[in-house]
Formats: structure tokens, C-alpha cells, sequence
């Protein structure tokens, strides 16, 4: 099994094909935030070589918890013992990887437990093995991504633990392995290996499990309608012809969370059918199909009961970034000045506090935290108002105001205290009728009336308030699995 990983930076990365640049930097971040010590090793041969391993690293963006090596290819056995003097305790496994063209000198050179990798660069399978010398410990890997699973699968197949492929957009998913999220190694019975989707899929099996942000993979078709990528597409029919690999969650179970229409129809079904709707409910709103209904929106919200100040969002809730523009609408000539994409819905917005709940939903456990939120707007004077725009355009994920706005709109309620056990019977219901273990949904309380109002639910969050997140979610994967069948 391996224990630590040493590359031969300058052969590895210094040509890549079919791995980019990027590719190859996040690779250094999986392998480091994965668990397994991993070093750089790069020849010193002259300042011009020097500059070049500077050059390398600034176009890499390896993470800082990354070691460097100074160390010639032909001296490997003095690389490993540096890396052993670095962390301290002695290395019994250890992978050696360098592309075709210098692994002559490292096999010549290396100690003989440890393990060599080819990288085939520039070379075809046959040019590497040509010119590799004759040596049953060298494995050739088609490209720096297979790294990642010789690692992963070195430990999976001795331990027998689950491998639980996972793909989501590049920064969110470094972002979380940097807090744990994706040990390599087998931790709680799962490793984690991250799938490139630009490579053969199955050449990256097999994996238990496909843990997924599918929302990161949605895109405009020519048609102009908001469908997965092709890349992510690929990995849907992989998953079809490989039906005991399953998605978590259930893609047709994500999907409704993707619609905020469907969302708000479903809170209303909560609203009428659940036990807890004396505190717990959805917000009232409207749905609007066509760009023509602006010109009389005023109307249409008064006949509903929808009273100013009101939130316009798209019925698009998440992958493309108008989906997280909004717009406040606090006066009626504000409806004219609306931008938004079509279809839409209005939302109420109540006043509440400036505080927003955050409800965190994995396997069976709730965690609550509270964040501040957007200020309260139904107690501003006609003179307030006045002086303000009529309507207030936004981007959700920025979360952020006009000063003036802010200023304006100081909280005279005193905030008024969560019914925690209402909030958790909503989650229990809403993940009952979702069927999903890991998602999350945000909750105002309404000063006037202490209604819980769920503003949105979306699929999984960042955790970043829950501490233990990553083994909660290895615990939710081991429910959802033994649950399948897997």
C-alpha cells in the first residue's frame, strides 16, 4: 500500500499531454489534502533550471503543504530519505513517478521497495515501454490523472473499503478536500477519487458510488434551455449501464431542487398536509411565465395578497449566474425596472430581524446555525421609501445591499427565538418527500407573526458551519449505500 508519493516534477509536468497544467496542480492538491504525504522533486543542475522550477510551480499552484525536494533523478534514494527526515517516521511504500524518458536513471538508482510509475508524456505505450528498462516493479500509467486511482485503489483492494467516486466543479471540490471531505486513503471504510470527466470513465473505475454537485454541470443548450453538459451526460449513461453504481443523491431527486417553482409548490403541499404549520411554512408567491405580466404586476399582487416589499428571483435556481440575480421590489413603479430571467416567481419578504437560519441536513442529523441576513424593509416610513429606489437589484451569493438601503432599514423587532423542534420535523418531512441524505434549506422567522418561513432548499451545501461535516458525510454515503445495496 502506498505510503508517500515522490514525482519527478520537471518529466511529469514540465510537457504534459492530455493532463493541462491546472489538471495537474489540482491533482497535487487531491494527493495532499487526501492524505498522502507528497514531495516534488526537482533537479538543481544550473540557475537556468532554477528558473524553470520556479516557472513550473507558478503555473502548477501546488498547495503549500506541498514538499520540495532538491534532488536529481539519478540520487532517488536520497529523495526518499529526505522525505522520510521530513515527516519524521520511517517510509515503507513508497511510489516513485517520472515520465518514460527518465525512469533509466531512477530505476537504476532507486531503492528496491519501492514502487516506479510511468507517466507516458509525450510517448505512446509502446515508445514507453521501448525505452523503460526491463523491470517487473514499473507500471505505466496513461496519464498523471491515473495516478489518483493506483493511489486510491493500492489501499482500497487491501482494506476492502468502498471507493466513492465524486464530481463537482474544480474549485468547490479542492475546497472541500482541503477540510477533509475526500481522504484518498480509506478512512471510516471509504476512499474518495475525483473524476476527471474530459477522460474515459471507465478507465477511472471501478468505483462504488458517484458523489455528485450535479448543479455544477448545468449549461445552456442550443436551444437555449438549461441541461447537463455533455461531459456529465457521458457520466449519466455510464451510470445507466452500470446500474449498481449509484449517484448520491438520486439525480430525478436533485432535480427538483433545481426549479424554485417546484420547490415553492412543494413547501405549500408542507404548508396544508404536515403536523408542525402553525410555526412552519413556505412563502406566498406568484409564478411569472411571461415578461409581458410586469406591466401589471402591482395588480396581480394585490389580488393575491402579496403586499411590498417583494422578492423576484428566476424559476432557475443554481448553474448559470443569472439564477443568483434578484431583484427587492419596494414600491409599485419598482415592477417597470425589473430584470429578470424568465420564467420568475415573486416571493413575500418579510421582516425578520436581519437573521437567517441555516439548516443543514445529513443522513439523519439536523444541524441549525444562524447567519446574519438581508435588513428588514416592511417598518420603513413613506419618506424612507422615498428617497430609495423603487426596486433594488442583487446577486444572492454576494449578498449585498445598497449602503444607503442598509442604513435605512435598522431592525426595531427584538428577534425572537427559533422552535428548533418544528424546524427539524420540517427537515425529516422535506427529506421524505425529496429522498435526499445531504441537502440544506434556509428559514427567516417572521417578526410580526413567529411564522418559520423556508426561503430555499438547495442540494449539498458547503457544511462550512458543521465542524464534523466530512465524517457525517461518510456516515450518510455508508447509510445510502447499505440502503441500495451497494
Amino acid at each position: 500500500m502506498v505510503e508517500a508519493v515522490i514525482i519527478h516534477a520537471t518529466s511529469v509536468f514540465g510537457n504534459l499531454t492530455g493532463t493541462s497544467q491546472s489538471d495537474a496542480g489540482a491533482i497535487l492538491h487531491h494527493l495532499v489534502f487526501g492524505g498522502v504525504p507528497t514531495a516534488l522533486c526537482f533537479s538543481f543542475e544550473n540557475s537556468e533550471s532554477a528558473v524553470l522550477q520556479q516557472k513550473l510551480l507558478s503555473e502548477l499552484d501546488p498547495p503549500k503543504e506541498l514538499l520540495h525536494i532538491s534532488c536529481h533523478a539519478s540520487n532517488m534514494a536520497l529523495a526518499l530519505r529526505t522525505l522520510a527526515q521530513r515527516l519524521g517516521k520511517p517510509i515503507a511504500a513508497t511510489i516513485l513517478v517520472a515520465a518514460h524518458n527518465e525512469l533509466e536513471l531512477i530505476t537504476l538508482n532507486s531503492p528496491q521497495d519501492c514502487q516506479l510509475l510511468c507517466v507516458q508524456g509525450a510517448a505512446t505505450p509502446e515508445q514507453a515501454h521501448a525505452t523503460m528498462p526491463a523491470s517487473d516493479c514499473i507500471t505505466v500509467l496513461p496519464n498523471a490523472q491515473a495516478l489518483l486511482r493506483h493511489v486510491v485503489w493500492s489501499h482500497a483492494a487491501a482494506s476492502s473499503s468502498f471507493v466513492i467516486a465524486y464530481v463537482m466543479k474544480r474549485s468547490r471540490s479542492l475546497s472541500l478536500a482541503k477540510r477533509g471531505f475526500f481522504p484518498l486513503l480509506p478512512t471510516d471504510g471509504l476512499s474518495f477519487l475525483p473524476l476527471n470527466l474530459e477522460q474515459s470513465i471507465g478507465e477511472q473505475g471501478p468505483f462504488t458510488a458517484i458523489l455528485h454537485k450535479a448543479s455544477d454541470m448545468l449549461e445552456l443548450d442550443a436551444a437555449d434551455n438549461l441541461a447537463y453538459n455533455k461531459s456529465f451526460q457521458a457520466l449519466i449513461k455510464y451510470q445507466a449501464n452500470h446500474e449498481t453504481v449509484p449517484f448520491i443523491d438520486p439525480l430525478e431527486s436533485v432535480q427538483q431542487v433545481l426549479d424554485r417553482l417546484q420547490v415553492l409548490i412543494l413547501l405549500r403541499k408542507m404548508s396544508k398536509e404536515a403536523a408542525f404549520t402553525s410555526r412552519l411554512r413556505g412563502p406566498q408567491f406568484l409564478e411569472v411565465p411571461r415578461i409581458d405580466m410586469w406591466s401589471r404586476m402591482m395588480d396581480t399582487c394585490t389580488a393575491a395578497g402579496l403586499n411590498l416589499p417583494c422578492l423576484v428571483k428566476s424559476v432557475t435556481a443554481c448553474g448559470l449566474s443569472a439564477a443568483h440575480a434578484m431583484t427587492l421590489v419596494l414600491r409599485p413603479e419598482g415592477w417597470h425596472e425589473v430584470e429578470c430571467m424568465i420564467p420568475a416567481v415573486v416571493q413575500e419578504y418579510v421582516d425578520h430581524a436581519a437573521r437567517l437560519f441555516k439548516v443543514y441536513v445529513i443522513a439523519s442529523e439536523v444541524h441549525i446555525v444562524e447567519k446574519q441576513s438581508l435588513p428588514d424593509l416592511g417598518q420603513l416610513s413613506r419618506e424612507q421609501l422615498s428617497a430609495l429606489p423603487g426596486s433594488v437589484p442583487f446577486d444572492s451569493l454576494a449578498g449585498a445591499l445598497p449602503q444607503d438601503l442598509v442604513l435605512s432599514a435598522q431592525s426595531q423587532h427584538p428577534a425572537m427565538s427559533l422552535d428548533k423542534k418544528a424546524v427539524e420535523a420540517g427537515a425529516q418531512w422535506l427529506q421524505q418527500q425529496l429522498d435526499l441524505s445531504i441537502f440544506g434549506f434556509d428559514v427567516v422567522i417572521q417578526q410580526q407573526t413567529g411564522d418559520h418561513i423556508i426561503i430555499d432548499i438547495n442540494y449539498f451545501p458547503s457544511f462550512k458551519e458543521v465542524v464534523d461535516a466530512p465524517e457525517k458525510l461518510r456516515v450518510a454515503i455508508l447509510r445510502h449505500l447499505s440502503v441500495v445495496g451497494a
